[in-house]
């Protein structure tokens, strides 16, 4: 089943927020370092930002379509 960017994009920010809730928790209890938590975290707000534009430009081959009907 193909999920849309838009799909990814919302389950992407939820992962990056229940990353920062369990991060916290991990750092506290020594099991992870802030430097790799701040990794981890940017790397995948770094995915969310390029489904945030792929969201934007819509389904792909829209614009294909539109110039050859």
């Amino acid at each position: 089943m193909p999920f849309t960017n838009e799909e990814k994009l919302k389950e992407i920010d939820r992962e990056i927020m229940q990353r920062h809730r369990v991060y916290r928790r991990l750092i506290a209890n020594g099991t992870l370092n802030k430097e790799t938590a701040a990794r981890q975290i940017a790397i995948l707000s770094d995915v969310a930002e390029d489904y945030r534009a792929k969201a934007k430009e819509g389904p792909l081959f829209a614009h294909h379509a539109e110039r050859n009907p």
